[in-house]
């Protein structure tokens, strides 16, 4: 049995770890690629389960800011370019004591602000690294040039430079420490702006980058369960989306249908955004919740997703969705439309040769003209109920000749003039997948 490591066989950035946690007096030192059995699935899928709370518990996360490798290092650095100034001071409340404040002169401080060595570093452009800074309950980023602090309260760096209360976070993760109780809105605007938090979360994480496309839901599973740790005890965590608030959750979209992709293995139902690699996520529908009422004209009949034992929130290898709603084909839908260049809507749907709506398909190629179908899920409409209502729709392909099971194509929204378009639309019962 292996009883040590030779400290000089690590990559650097381990041997930069384990001398600063040495030098800050602390015992012990997670690092994923030593705690994690390598070349074990099963080992991976329980540990990926869990790393939301060793984020979340440990009593400082160390951040290699500046190193694209883990063999690069962090601790070694190029030296300021501009000397560090000295001035004695006088402060009568210490006697016998003479402080000193010190002056370093930055002609360019674009280059070595937190923007540009944090958030525009490698790191931070990583799927993985997305629940690490919000989780963590203290941060030190060892960026080019200097050190950075993040945690709960206050965000600085070395030079005591500070940039006032902590923004990277959100602030119902730092609940998550102080109470066990879940929040509650009391009215229909709370409702929907507490999912909106959650749809803000994917947006910006759909911009990150993943080694491996079957990531997706596991790099993202510590959030999900603070989330529902804070917010919702209650709610069923379905492939990326949460069943309470599961209708208005099915209507986001690619922003960048044109390079959006499936991935090339099952990694979620088509309509999970997770079954989307390469296309921002967002929800256009509810990016203002609060001025916004929406009235879901379908039903929810059952949700299931098949999950790994142990990993409620990670990896799917199957879902599918029991809706009971009004689905319509459509007679075609036809070339990019004109102001497609101004919108992420850029197909025109028709319908008795009428242009009724506008949809954005998740993947360009999967826009087929010939059978498309359309199951209206929402009204939605001002808050002031004296201006109209417009219908939002998924875009389909149907999968069986009764037109009762579907795959997720797109997103669409109808005209105002249409909002009765589906009046004479029968119910029936369909399954997505």
């Amino acid at each position: 049995m292996l009883s040590a490591l030779p400290l000089n066989t690590l990559p650097l950035n381990f041997q930069d770890a384990i001398t600063t946690v040495r030098a800050l007096g602390l015992r012990y030192l997670w690092i994923d690629a030593l705690c994690i059995v390598q070349d074990s699935k099963r080992d991976w899928e329980l540990e990926a389960a869990r790393m939301g709370d060793y984020y979340g518990s440990a009593y400082m996360t160390l951040v290699a800011t500046s190193a694209k490798s883990s063999i690069d290092g962090f601790l070694e650095r190029s030296p300021w370019p501009w000397p560090l100034v000295t001035l004695p001071c006088y402060n009568e409340g210490t006697p016998g004591k003479q402080p000193i404040i010190y002056f370093r002169y930055q002609p360019d401080f674009s280059k070595y602000s937190r923007t540009d060595a944090i958030d525009g570093s490698t790191w931070n452009s990583r799927g993985w690294t997305f629940q690490e800074r919000l989780l963590s309950n203290r941060t030190l980023h060892f960026a080019q040039g200097r050190l950075f602090w993040e945690c709960r309260n206050t965000e600085g760096s070395e030079e005591n430079e500070r940039d006032g209360k902590s923004d990277y976070g959100y602030p119902w993760i730092a609940r998550k420490a102080q109470t066990s109780q879940p929040l509650v809105y009391p009215d229909a605007a709370g409702f929907y702006y507490l999912y909106e938090r959650w749809y803000r979360l994917v947006a910006t994480y759909s911009l990150r980058e993943l080694s491996y496309e079957s990531d997706t839901l596991p790099a993202l599973s510590g959030l999900a369960q603070a989330f529902r740790t804070v917010y919702t005890d209650r709610d069923k965590y379905v492939a990326g989306l949460w069943q309470a608030d599961l209708l208005g959750g099915l209507l986001w979209m690619t922003g960048h249908s044109s390079r959006a992709v499936r991935p090339s293995k099952y990694r979620a139902p088509s309509w999970s955004w997770a079954s989307i690699v390469k296309g921002e996520i967002n929800w256009p529908s509810r990016s203002i919740p609060r001025h916004c009422r929406y009235d879901y004209t379908a039903e929810l009949l059952e949700a299931k997703t098949n999950t790994q034992p142990g990993a409620p929130m990670g990896a799917v290898s199957g879902g599918t969705l029991r809706l009971l709603g009004k689905c319509q084909r459509l007679d075609r839908v036809v070339k990019p439309s004109e102001w497609g260049a101004f919108t992420r809507f850029r197909f025109d749907l028709v319908f008795a040769d009428e242009l009724i709506g506008n949809g954005a398909f998740d993947v360009d190629s999967e826009a087929r003209a010939d059978d498309v179908w359309m199951l209206q899920i929402e009204l939605q409409g001002p808050g002031d109920s004296k201006f109209p209502y417009h219908p939002n729709c998924l875009l389909l392909n149907r999968l069986d000749d009764e037109a009762t099971r579907f795959s997720r194509v797109g997103y669409g929204a109808l005209n105002e003039e249409y909002i009765d378009f589906f009046n004479d639309v029968e119910l029936k019962e369909i399954c997505l997948v």
